[in-house]
């Protein structure tokens, strides 16, 4: 088992086909793709040891996501809230403390997630392929894969900062047009 890391970017704006590309690229079906958004970032140095750590504990994941500071999903968010603290250090105490309190701990997740991390193993996406588009592939493959039974663990030694439109709200949408 080996974990690839990839920060897809579709100057086309089909996400979902970046994704599929970047599938094709993992030799085994054993292996796991990590998928992070571009405005995200680690907060300690241990990050990738921790994912393995998890992943390796429960292989028959459909799908692993993380604790974050910033999206739209309540399940997601560290403490269960936005954070709309600009401070970096702060985050990284957060970081810190999950690392330390919850180390190859999971959360199993009932509801879509959304997409800023996304662990998911080749031989799974063989049966779920990401669909096509920009807006909403996330949801996508994390609702047909509950769907058909597949578990959803939220990782909680592993916290992402996630910059999802801070200065620009939360309703800027001006980056996903052509």
């Amino acid at each position: 088992m080996a974990i690839y890391f990839f920060t897809p970017f579709a100057l086309d704006m089909n996400l979902g086909a970046a994704y599929n590309h970047y599938m094709t690229l993992l030799p085994n079906d054993d292996d796991w793709a990590c998928f992070l958004d571009g405005d995200t970032m680690f907060l300690t140095p241990d990050w990738g040891k921790l994912i393995e750590e998890t992943v390796s504990l429960f292989p028959n994941t459909g799908m692993f996501t993380c604790y974050t500071n910033r999206v739209n999903n309540h399940q997601q968010l560290f403490n269960g809230k936005i954070s709309e603290t600009r401070d970096i250090i702060s985050h990284r105490n957060i970081a810190k403390v999950c690392r330390e309190l919850h180390r190859k701990k999971t959360k199993l997740l009932t509801r879509t997630i959304s997409g800023l991390m996304m662990i998911i193993q080749k031989k799974t996406w063989r049966e779920f392929p990401f669909r096509d588009g920009l807006l909403g592939v996330d949801t996508d493959i994390s609702q047909r894969l509950l769907h058909a039974g597949k578990e959803i663990r939220l990782i909680e030694s592993v916290y992402l900062l996630h910059y999802y439109r801070l200065t620009e709200g939360k309703s800027y949408k001006k980056h996903l047009q052509k």
